[in-house]
């Protein structure tokens, strides 16, 4: 498989945090299924398979935790979950697990932009049923409705790889993922933002990080969306069907391009994407755990150049290497080398030593009062207004506390309403189905 453009090195080894915490914590990193192998769902993988493989994959890495952790002298007691993107939206999953009713296996998290798309039509011959099929067509199976046919042991990797990789490749101009976790009625009963409001969530989280960068959506709104036609093309990708043309009608209605935007579509765009699929999810998690939660709203060097992800460079790139920070910032902010040294530069003299040094804190002991007296500059955050206050703001300026207009009360009650509008009709908030028995042949893949 093709290595990505950072090598993943820092981000795995965890020595900038190990090092910050004075040698204290144990980093533990595990991988889980990606695309096709880990997100298949629908209602024929709900009898045949197993939705939603890689929640179970990263349930598996922390059952593991919580039973060999003690033997290099860790506490299981005080295991903290942390993800960025896809893996904050896994912790978010993890935490409505079967209503909420699951230990996750962890009483702290740091979610740093969760991200993920709604998935939830597993009715029969579905969305999520086509999803499974267009990956069995990829694969050249005569019947598209066999998973013996994709277990097949005989198919050659790079054969399953490629059939991966053309399932994202159906939608990579629109900015869409074609699959992630999904309602299943086991593990996930309904569309998250429904869950969370019902106060079916994990009660049990100590203490949380919920971050987001300011700019994370400017990467995933394709520039083909130029006009009104595009803009509702766009948005029949993102809730495909006949049926749902008035709920499409709704979101247009409060994005309107045209007035609000004053016809910048690009920025019309992203926000939707941004609300939908990155902030709103910061609101459900500090609405859930209010006392227990530190929010922050990244913004090196600036808004409009604090790109999605930026925020892992202070967090793990090695600060005594100034070309290491210089090539994560390069990579993630696509600038010239000459750029992203005068920037790392920045980096490492106006924020990095204090950013680190809360995330340690916290790692060590669930806050950011790192000497114990009381006195930090980044108190629990104030959800007592429309907007969330006393949010910590990093940039080239250095430090300090905002309101955080990303994530307001108005835009992800009226994301909620969406949600509501795609429940079925009977009203219930969620998917009334078998729940998933994890058979023996099924245990061993796991």
């Amino acid at each position: 498989m093709k290595k990505s453009g950072l090598n993943n090195g820092p981000l795995y080894s965890g020595k900038t945090l190990i090092e910050a915490t004075d040698y204290k914590t144990i980093f533990v990193a595990g991988n889980y299924r990606l695309g096709a192998f880990g997100w298949l769902a629908g209602s024929y993988m709900q009898k045949y398979g197993l939705p939603n493989a890689g929640l179970y994959d990263q349930n598996l890495l922390l059952q593991w935790v919580q039973k060999y952790i003690g033997q290099v002298h860790g506490d299981n007691t005080a295991v903290s979950a942390w993800g960025e993107s896809a893996g904050g939206g896994s912790i978010l999953h993890h935490l409505i697990r079967g209503n909420g009713n699951n230990d996750p296996l962890f009483n702290r998290f740091v979610t740093q932009s969760p991200a993920f798309e709604w998935a939830w039509d597993n009715s029969k011959e579905g969305q999520l049923d086509q999803v499974y099929q267009n990956f069995s067509k990829s694969l050249g199976c005569n019947d598209l409705n066999d998973i013996s046919c994709i277990r097949d042991p005989s198919i050659p990797l790079d054969k399953l790889g490629m059939a991966n990789v053309k399932l994202f490749e159906t939608v990579k101009q629109t900015g869409l993922f074609p699959i992630g976790p999904s309602v299943d009625g086991a593990w996930i009963k309904t569309i998250p933002t429904l869950a969370f409001a019902k106060g079916n969530f994990w009660p049990g989280i100590k203490s949380t990080i919920v971050s987001h960068c300011a700019n994370d959506a400017e990467r995933f709104a394709p520039s083909s969306v130029v006009d009104n036609a595009t803009f509702y093309g766009f948005l029949e990708k993102f809730l495909p069907g006949q049926n749902l043309g008035s709920v499409r009608a709704k979101i247009a209605k409060q994005y309107n391009c045209t007035t609000d935007f004053k016809g910048n579509y690009s920025l019309c765009l992203r926000n939707v994407i941004r609300d939908a699929s990155f902030t709103c999810n910061t609101r459900y998690l500090l609405d859930a755990y209010p006392k227990q939660a530190y929010a922050m709203n990244y913004g090196f060097p600036n808004d409009s150049l604090a790109y999605h992800a930026s925020d892992l460079i202070p967090l793990f790139a090695n600060a005594g290497i100034l070309g290491q920070i210089a090539i994560m910032i390069k990579a993630i902010l696509k600038c010239s080398l000459w750029d992203a040294n005068i920037w790392a530069g920045k980096l490492r003299n106006t924020i990095r030593d204090k950013y680190l040094g809360y995330f340690a804190s916290f790692a060590l002991y669930g806050n950011t009062d790192s000497d114990g007296k009381g006195d930090t500059e980044w108190p629990v955050v104030d959800g007592s207004g429309k907007l969330f206050s006393k949010v910590m703001k990093p940039s080239q300026d250095g430090w300090k506390l905002v309101r955080d207009e990303q994530n307001s009360e108005d835009a992800c009650a009226f994301w909620r309403t969406i949600a509501q509008d795609l429940v079925p009709k009977s009203g219930n908030s969620e998917w009334n189905l078998e729940e998933v028995d994890v058979d023996s042949n099924v245990q061993e893949e796991l």
